[in-house]
């Protein structure tokens, strides 16, 4: 406020001084939209003028608060100028005008959208089908299926959704992708034409609007007739129904087009009168002749009715993906009275599939797509690999991994495609991680098709490759790594301990992390014992890894070496104790026990008495809970409950205790809680 007052002050005096300049004045302005505060008073001042100019010369924080507000306000002026900057560099920007516009759905957008789709900044054009599906404009349809056929731009579940919002105009579209060898397309474009059946239409029945060539609309001449469409635009005027008459044909449909021009030739008939007319027309060919659906232009054929006989679908004729049937009402009834769990102890794989259909929440999704995994059944390939396009990350993650459980070979190509998300954020590489293992576990299966991504252009796909690569082994493979300069896993892929133990001393920490991860993969019989030299390592990064690797390996011999660590005041004192009570090693409660004493932060160590279960933890974690008020005392209580020896008569008395603390007497009844028994 102070800012623009002043700036209001310069400028009355650059005004009345000779020396008066525009360029000066707009310089004060802009001076004067700099500041949070004054975008916040433009927005309670209901100021659109001054917002639109934040648009266009504002920083990105400025910009975003004003799209945001120009999105409440709900004004048509605003959309022009937003949509200036849907190219802008700032990717928060970026996403916050095109959301901005997909809330409007004004058709001012349209074109600046339609050009964003082709931007290297829109490579996944998710948001800007969606947007596009909320104008309506069937005239985004074909671009858009383009975008969702196309392999290389990501997005595609979202973007046959925002297809499928077309209604109608898309329906044509995505039976054409049904032809597509892609399992995954075609389940995509069935999902969306499922949704479009849910609205209402007969998708069956959906015929081509008559091209301009076509004999029918020749028969008429322009007129000035408006006609409304789904998107409220004004199409260009039809032509009036010329005096001569139809030509004559013996052919069924030609018949039914002649019929549909002469029951409106007394009264001049608008586009979409004549398209009512020739569907009812179209109803009443012959059954017994096979109706053949035409595809627009640039797709492939659509499917026909004789096509698919041998797949006896359940539900519309050209749905062949159980995953897409509907769903058996007993089916629904027993997902409705059972929880989750139940279905995976019966091992109804019919049931769990159609839970994943009908969960609402993207964990429910996960749960069931891991329990498909466990139960390894091949029925779970289908709906697992659709899965994987999913919006969350959990939900594909959870796929990735089922895929590699049930290693069928079906689902190669999809979990290849995974490795190419070309995204960066920590969610997409456990995707993609998780994927890499899924292939791993699939086995020599998958080599080809990961040499091939070997020789990709992208260096995070041919990462993944060579680490599914090196974790499938084998020596040809292991001279193919070391060729392309992964020599990490080139050494995992022929199972040498000796060159990754060498790899695992000296480097980036990062790249020694992942050494250590490859020692605990190949299991060599003396991966234990070339651990246990990094538990000495400067790095405490270092030394955790290799914790948590001889745990993997189930090596006790390190124990000495653990409890020696308890000693020290560094952060691997968690993983040590961790370690400790995996091993549930006796001889570390002592010092454990002094450990609990000396630590700032002592819930590692506490957790692990309560592993190790011995007696003598007792009297120490009843004066945690006695004492502290923080996350040390809940966990102690939790510990103190698995115990051998529960103190019961010490821990009612706490809690009978007014005099004191209210929290650690809460902490003691917990404990009691956690103990879980009838005399308590």
């Amino acid at each position: 406020m102070i800012m623009l007052i002043a700036t209001t002050i310069i400028i009355r005096i650059i005004q009345e001084s000779p020396i008066h300049s525009n360029t000066i004045i707009e310089f004060a302005h802009l001076v004067a939209m700099t500041s949070k505060s004054d975008v916040k008073l433009m927005i309670k001042s209901y100021n659109i003028d001054g917002l639109v100019q934040v648009l266009e010369k504002g920083d990105s924080k400025l910009q975003i608060m004003a799209i945001k507000a120009l999105t409440k306000f709900g004004d048509s002026g605003a959309v022009k100028p937003l949509a200036a900057l849907l190219c802008d560099s700032d990717k928060r920007v970026r996403k916050a005008t095109v959301r901005a516009l997909q809330k409007k759905g004004d058709h001012q957008a349209f074109k600046p959208l339609m050009e964003a789709l082709n931007s290297p900044y829109w490579h996944n054009a998710e948001e800007i089908a969606l947007a596009l599906a909320q104008i309506g404009d069937s005239r985004a349809i074909e671009p858009l299926v383009e975008i969702f056929l196309d392999n290389d731009r990501p997005g595609g579940a979202a973007i046959s959704v925002a297809i499928g919002r077309f209604g109608e105009a898309a329906v044509l579209p995505l039976k054409a992708c049904l032809d597509d060898s892609r399992f995954l397309v075609r389940g995509l474009a069935e999902g969306a034409l499922i949704k479009i059946m849910k609205s209402g239409i007969d998708i069956d029945n959906v015929v081509r609007p008559p091209p301009a060539e076509d004999h029918i609309v020749e028969q008429f001449k322009e007129e000035d007739i408006e006609v409304k469409v789904e998107q409220k635009e004004k199409v260009e005027p039809i032509k009036k129904a010329s005096q001569s008459k139809p030509k004559k044909s013996d052919s069924p449909k030609n018949k039914v087009m002649s019929k549909a021009v002469t029951v409106r030739k007394k009264k001049e008939p608008t586009y979409s009168e004549l398209k009512k007319e020739t569907e009812k027309a179209i109803q009443e060919i012959p059954k017994q002749q096979p109706k053949t659906i035409r595809a627009p232009k640039e797709t492939k054929p659509a499917i026909s009715a004789s096509s698919k006989v041998e797949l006896k679908p359940i539900g519309f004729q050209f749905t062949s993906s159980v995953f897409f049937h509907p769903i058996d009402p007993k089916v629904s009834l027993k997902i409705a009275h059972n929880n989750l769990q139940t279905l995976i102890d019966e091992k109804d794989i019919e049931a769990i599939i159609a839970s994943m259909r009908l969960a609402t929440h993207h964990h429910e999704i996960s749960e069931a797509a891991t329990a498909l995994g466990e139960l390894g059944d091949p029925r779970g390939v289908e709906p697992l690999c659709i899965a994987l396009r999913h919006n969350y990350e959990e939900v594909r993650t959870a796929a990735a991994k089922a895929l590699g459980n049930i290693g069928d070979k079906r689902a190669i190509p999809h979990l290849v495609d995974v490795l190419g998300d070309y995204r960066e954020s920590l969610e997409y590489l456990n995707v993609r991680h998780e994927g890499s293992l899924a292939l791993a576990k699939i086995g020599d299966a998958t080599i080809e098709p990961l040499l091939e991504a070997l020789q990709s252009d992208v260096k995070t796909i041919r990462d993944a490759a060579a680490f599914s690569l090196g974790r499938i082994g084998g020596h040809q493979v292991a001279k193919t790594l070391i060729e392309s300069g992964y020599e990490l896993e080139s050494y995992t892929a022929k199972k040498d301990l000796n060159g990754l133990v060498k790899l695992a001393k000296s480097g980036k920490v990062k790249d020694r992390l992942r050494t250590l991860d490859e020692i605990v993969h190949i299991r060599d019989r003396r991966s234990g014992s070339e651990l246990l030299q990094f538990l000495n390592d400067p790095d405490d990064l270092i030394r955790s890894k290799a914790i948590e690797s001889l745990v993997k390996l189930d090596n006790q011999d390190c124990i000495p070496a653990l409890i020696a660590i308890l000693e020290e005041s560094s952060v691997v004192i968690h993983s040590a104790a961790k370690a400790l009570g995996i091993f549930k090693a006796k001889e570390a409660v002592e010092p454990l026990i002094a450990s609990l004493e000396t630590h700032d932060n002592p819930v590692a160590v506490i957790k692990a008495l309560g592993n190790i279960k011995d007696s003598r933890a007792t009297e120490p974690l009843l004066q945690v809970i006695e004492k502290d008020d923080g996350v040390a005392m809940w966990t102690a209580a939790e510990a103190i409950a698995r115990l051998p020896s529960f103190p019961l008569k010490k821990l009612q008395a706490m809690v009978n205790n007014e005099a004191l603390n209210n929290f650690n007497r809460r902490g003691a009844g917990k404990a009691i809680f956690e103990w879980k028994d009838e005399r308590a």
